[in-house]
């Protein structure tokens, strides 16, 4: 094992010296937001500077105090931030002569003071951005990075134009790739599948967490780690978790939803106390690290109408949780087609996924093995080593040559 494992390691660092002392620069738009396309960016981001020597930072034009920045500046990581009031409210003629001025200075901004050799967008907001300036910031590259299933993007001239001049067009889902495909003519073979980078958790304790929502043993929690908007449905989820099991065994059973409290979060909370579920359903807020809370769940809930493929779905296979959610493409991709038979349950039907976190809470065994499988799926299909394989094939295949 070790005369295959060791010539094929030096390869891969061989092939990887010409990035080193290369500039990545990441695209974010708002540093405050700490959600999957950010969690990806910064393991993206730690991998190229930790294994490839290359140099990384990170570009905004919104910067705020937040988990994400936290983040950035425990890791060393530079931000370069200039105003960009991409989203402007006025109508496209009004509104067209001001855009392109701003854009032309966030240009020159990014060519005199940042000057990227690679320059890498993160979700479709971003990625026009990075599409119209990369050949005058002077980039070498940038790539289309769909990284949930359509959201403000909408088929318009511009964005078409843009995604067949970009170098590379890429998706972390399907439904990302089908998006491009149905609504912005891209052809399929275009999108590169990029599976999400997910690395496998040190040990740690949940004690903490089971003792502050005041779990006994023999308690059991579901977790549900997402945002409060309305591309979530965490109405399905509580409604179910209301059926979940008989009259007897749900005062055992218990459901923490952990994310930030956006637009749904005050009528969640109100869904809840008439559903008669106080002291069951925690509301415990944005965690900044979810590890222990994580360890002490049972079971790994997500409920979702559409989306790309959920980032804490994947963190928590990593945890070698079962996971029971709605059957999207997403949810798909994440636990492969054996595990979604059977814990999957159709999106909006309440009394489905309420029978299948009840058959989860009730085994023991059946979470066992569910979890097992989900982490070896996690070390098989979404490791860092892989993503960042794949990220610089192609770049070199490409990357304009200077």
């Amino acid at each position: 094992m070790t005369d295959v494992a060791v010539p094929r390691r030096a390869l891969v660092e061989a092939r990887n010296e010409q990035f080193e002392g290369r500039h990545f620069v990441f695209l974010i738009g708002s540093i405050a937001h700490f959600g999957g396309a950010e969690r990806q960016a910064l393991t993206l981001a730690k991998m190229l500077r930790e294994e490839v020597g290359a140099r990384v930072s990170f570009l905004a034009w919104i910067k705020a105090p937040g988990i994400m920045t936290d983040h950035l500046e425990n890791a060393g990581i530079h931000v370069h931030v200039h105003p960009l009031d991409w989203q402007h409210r006025l109508t496209w003629r009004k509104a067209a002569i001001p855009k392109a001025m701003r854009l032309i200075a966030f240009t020159r901004f990014v060519r005199n003071t940042v000057r990227p050799d690679y320059l890498l967008p993160y979700i479709g907001v971003n990625s026009k951005v990075a599409g119209l300036i990369w050949r005058a910031a002077g980039a070498r590259y940038t790539w289309w990075n769909q990284r949930d299933e359509g959201r403000l993007i909408y088929g318009s001239r511009l964005e078409r134009w843009i995604l067949d001049k970009v170098p590379e067009v890429v998706s972390n889902s399907w439904d990302g790739r089908d998006f491009l495909v149905e609504k912005c003519g891209v052809a399929y073979e275009r999108v590169k599948i990029i599976n999400n980078a997910v690395p496998i958790p040190a040990p740690s304790d949940g004690s903490e967490w089971r003792a502050r929502l005041g779990l006994s043993d023999g308690d059991r929690l579901a977790l549900m780690a997402a945002n409060f908007t309305d591309y979530k449905d965490h109405d399905t989820l509580l409604r179910a978790f209301a059926r979940t099991g008989t009259e007897s065994e749900r005062p055992r059973y218990h459901l923490a939803l952990a994310g930030r409290a956006d637009e749904t979060a005050l009528t969640l909370k109100g869904l809840a106390f008439d559903l008669g579920l106080g002291g069951r359903v925690h509301f415990v807020g944005a965690i900044s690290d979810m590890d222990p809370l994580y360890e002490a769940a049972d079971l790994v809930v997500h409920s979702s109408i559409a989306e790309g493929c959920p980032n804490a779905v994947l963190e928590g296979m990593a945890h070698a949780k079962c996971v029971v959610g709605t059957d999207i493409g997403g949810l798909r991709q994440a636990l492969g087609e054996e595990q979604s038979s059977r814990f999957l349950a159709p999106p909006k039907d309440v009394d489905a996924l309420a029978a299948k976190m009840t058959s989860a809470f009730r085994s023991d065994e059946m979470r066992s093995v569910a979890g097992a499988a989900n982490r070896k799926r996690i070390v098989d299909e979404f490791s860092p080593g892989r993503l960042l394989g794949e990220v610089l094939d192609g770049i070199r295949k490409n990357a304009l040559a200077r």
